[in-house]
């Protein structure tokens, strides 16, 4: 029975005319990633796919930009689920110029 999961970390790599670019990676030891959702400023959780195209393995790497959005904070929050349904989540506090 597996209880745990997945881990995920974020990384800001870029932000250019209001678009902030992140390079994601989620990872399970034991079951295969199947579906992944980003959701900016708590706003509705919208479906990302990884660099490969399918989330079918027990690690995937993401690469996501989003929207344009104006200056000040924001929140991009980002949750991976596993075959068994267990959902790791984190979030990155981005500031736009």
């Amino acid at each position: 029975i597996d209880n745990t999961p997945p881990s995920v970390t974020m990384k800001q790599e870029a932000v250019e005319k209001g678009r902030v670019r992140l390079a994601i990676e989620a990872v399970d030891p034991t079951s295969t990633l199947n579906q992944a959702e980003v959701s900016v400023d708590a706003g509705e959780w919208r479906a990302v796919f990884p660099k490969d195209g399918i989330a079918d393995s027990k690690a995937e790497s993401f690469s996501y930009l989003s929207p344009e959005l104006n200056s000040g904070e924001h929140v991009i929050a980002f949750r991976i689920y596993d075959q068994n349904d267990n959902v790791g989540m984190n979030k990155l506090v981005i500031r736009i110029p």
